[in-house]
């Protein structure tokens, strides 16, 4: 960009110093990659005195990408959205099952009794095992 609107900021020769900036390349050149770059920094290079029609094209692109980046992200959004409320609800849903223990109940792992001791529920299930035998429970369930 530097290049096309200042020529003579490169080195001085005198090919450099006589040539005039190339405002219609640097238009076209920001009009077809003004997605990789700094829009607002490319446009403060411009002259001030450049006439707005011939920059239109750039802000329409410009605003037609971030109209569409937007009603995109406001998609995505939507859509984490309604993939929280899915998770809270089977998360609230799962919480409201109840398991009642007693001196009978007995660990699906091991077969021993649960009694007092610390015990792990698997919702999807619906098993007790105790808590020491939830990872061999859970590597045994992942294996098949």
């Amino acid at each position: 960009m530097h290049v096309l609107l200042d020529p003579s900021s490169l080195e001085p020769t005198p090919a450099r110093v006589q040539a005039k900036p190339n405002v219609e390349e640097a238009v076209k050149l920001i009009a077809e990659h003004y997605a990789r770059m700094d829009t607002s920094s490319a446009l403060d290079l411009l002259p001030d005195d450049l006439d707005v029609k011939k920059i239109f094209p750039i802000l329409k692109a410009i605003f037609s990408h971030n109209k569409t980046r937007s009603r995109r992200n406001q998609v995505t959004k939507s859509l984490y959205r309604i993939e929280n409320l899915r998770v809270r609800s089977e998360y609230i849903r799962t919480r409201s099952k109840q398991v009642r223990i007693d001196n009978q109940t007995k660990c699906f792992y091991c077969s021993r009794r649960i009694g007092n001791a610390a015990f792990v529920r698997y919702p999807k299930d619906e098993v007790v095992v105790h808590y020491v035998c939830s990872e061999n429970f859970q590597a045994s369930v992942e294996g098949m």
